[in-house]
């Protein structure tokens, strides 16, 4: 339970200080600009990019179940189940 707990406040502090470092030493305010230069491609742009990495993401989280089919002792009705799931 301590080594849990040691390891997930590693987890978090690790990158909280990687995180509050750039930021510290080379943030730059002239970046955020208004609000026309945040999408100079359109929203549709940001909507299509986040509609195929949800598919990528969904591809190949059907791909787990299956490939570690062959550690199933039933696989004909686990497959089925953990994709489903």
């Amino acid at each position: 339970m301590r080594a849990n707990t040691a390891i997930t406040i590693f987890k978090f502090l690790i990158p909280g200080a990687t995180i509050a470092g750039l930021i510290f030493t080379g943030f730059h305010s002239e970046n955020f600009g208004t609000a026309s230069t945040f999408t100079p491609y359109g929203w549709s742009a940001v909507l299509t990019a986040v509609a195929t990495s949800g598919i990528v993401f969904s591809f190949n989280g059907f791909q787990s179940p299956v490939k570690l089919a062959s550690e199933a002792r039933h696989p004909s009705t686990s497959i089925p189940f953990a994709v489903i799931a």
